[in-house]
């Protein structure tokens, strides 16, 4: 089975929020301040966990000296998780090394 977990970025104080103090009587405490994302249940080839909003670095087996920048996304049509307009569902060649809140200049080299 697969975990189901949600971290969120506190976007008036630029900081991390995880665990119990993003819940309130078992259910997530959404304020206009907070963006939650979900952990997809997977890691990648370091063994981070990935989760929506992540930048992922993506090396092809082919090629190891050419990559590929992705934003994990989900898809609500499809009902999955998505990097590059493929689903996400093995993570070899995968890396985090980054999110959209703290690290998006990461992007523009994208």
């Amino acid at each position: 089975m697969r975990e189901i977990k949600f971290r969120a970025w506190d976007k008036k104080d630029k900081l991390w929020v995880a665990g119990w103090s993003i819940m309130q009587s078992g259910q997530l405490s959404e304020t206009e301040d907070k963006v939650y994302m979900q952990f997809t249940g997977l890691k990648d080839k370091n063994g981070v966990e990935i989760y929506e909003g992540d930048i992922v670095k993506y090396i092809g087996q082919l090629n190891p000296d050419r990559y590929k920048l992705f934003i994990i996304e989900w898809d609500d049509k499809l009902a999955g998780f998505y990097a590059g307009g493929g689903q996400i569902q093995r993570t070899k060649g995968y890396e985090v090394i980054g999110n959209i809140y703290e690290t998006p200049e990461l992007l523009d080299k994208k």
